[in-house]
């Protein structure tokens, strides 16, 4: 039931490496397209003026980015990477898909956000020590 790496024809291999480092070059036209829009827009007054404007500018440019990868992906690589690629889309018809990663999202969000507030959180009820032994002080 084992993968047969490296029992491949050289041709089917080189093929593979074309394939891969194909879809690397759209994903980075992907991201090239969304620098370049982050750019042009950088000084308008919509994004610039507000907290809220500068943080929709950096959302709108990852929705940017993510939405034309995968327009290019679908639409621009060859036919052998186009037919895997709409198999592996299968799994987006699932709604557990959809639950497993919010799950994941609120677990490693929640994770994240704690482990970043746990230092402050002690801080703020303990306050700073400075008895001697507990800081450089006295030394």
């Amino acid at each position: 039931n084992h993968p047969d790496h490296g029992n491949h024809p050289k041709h089917e291999t080189i093929m593979n490496l074309v394939y891969f480092y194909w879809l690397e070059i759209v994903a980075l036209i992907a991201a090239l397209i969304s620098v370049i829009t982050l750019i042009t827009t950088r000084a308008s007054p919509a994004f610039t003026s507000t907290a809220a404007g500068k943080i929709g500018h950096k959302f709108l440019l990852v929705v940017i980015a993510a939405v034309l990868e995968h327009l290019f992906m679908l639409y621009l690589s060859p036919k052998p990477v186009k037919e895997r690629l709409r198999s592996q889309l299968v799994i987006f018809k699932d709604k557990h898909t959809y639950i497993m990663t919010y799950l994941y999202i609120m677990c490693f969000g929640s994770f994240i956000g704690y482990s970043g507030s746990f230092p402050k959180l002690i801080t703020d009820l303990f306050g700073y020590i400075t008895v001697y032994g507990c800081t450089n002080e006295g030394e």
